[in-house]
């Protein structure tokens, strides 16, 4: 499950389990680990998560899926590169400001408030870096922190490139000779790229968290 604080950008979430229900109630519990905050009666949501990770093992030339507690599967075989890239909304303004006077992770306080995202210039999604997702400025709770740039996430491209299992059907790397065993037409490597939109935009809740919570 995911409880977020929805009263202002970055004021905390945190994944659960739940062991069991109590009266009105879910129970989360040990051996689970412990909320990083107490969650408001008023101004919390919960909502049901589906966590897949999806991951290249270099070793075996694969791609794998691990769901967020035990199960860590094999998805396709020969898989020779795996890409993941981010692309945010440049302006600095994407992220909705707070009220005039206050001061969220990615505002300073004034009036208007001032942002702290950088400008990334033009007028369309801009590709992030590695940094540029770790340098800040930081929203969250701690051990949920993230970076602020990643309110402003508008598209993200997933790249995957597959290869031929037989090495005798494999077209050859540049400057390598042909396999003289080779008995038909090389097969290239075959790539492909996907573009998928999150649902939280521009730090605005998507349509999927509309749940309340109640309790801690």
């Amino acid at each position: 499950m995911l409880v977020l604080d929805v009263g202002g950008v970055g004021h905390g979430y945190d994944l659960f389990t739940v062991q069991k229900t109590r009266g009105d109630g879910l129970v989360h519990a040990p051996p689970g680990a412990g909320l990083s905050r107490r969650y408001p009666r008023a101004g919390a949501w919960v909502t049901e998560v589906t966590q897949r990770t999806y991951y290249r093992d270099v070793a075996t030339d694969r791609l794998m899926r691990y769901d967020g507690y035990r199960s860590d599967q094999p998805v396709i075989d020969h898989v020779v590169d795996f890409e993941v890239a981010f692309y945010a909304d440049p302006s600095p303004f994407s992220v909705p400001p707070p009220p005039p006077g206050q001061a969220s992770c990615v505002y300073d306080a004034g009036d208007p408030p001032r942002p702290l995202l950088d400008d990334l210039g033009g007028d369309t999604p801009r590709r992030l870096s590695l940094d540029q997702m770790t340098d800040g400025p930081m929203c969250g709770l701690s051990p949920n922190r993230f970076d602020g740039d990643l309110l402003r996430v508008r598209r993200i491209r997933l790249t995957l490139r597959v290869r031929t299992a037989s090495e005798h059907l494999r077209a050859p790397a540049e400057d390598a000779p042909e396999p003289a065993e080779r008995a038909g037409p090389a097969i290239e490597d075959y790539e492909v790229s996907l573009d998928v939109a999150p649902r939280v935009q521009g730090g605005r809740l998507g349509p999927s968290l509309q749940t309340p919570v109640d309790g801690q």
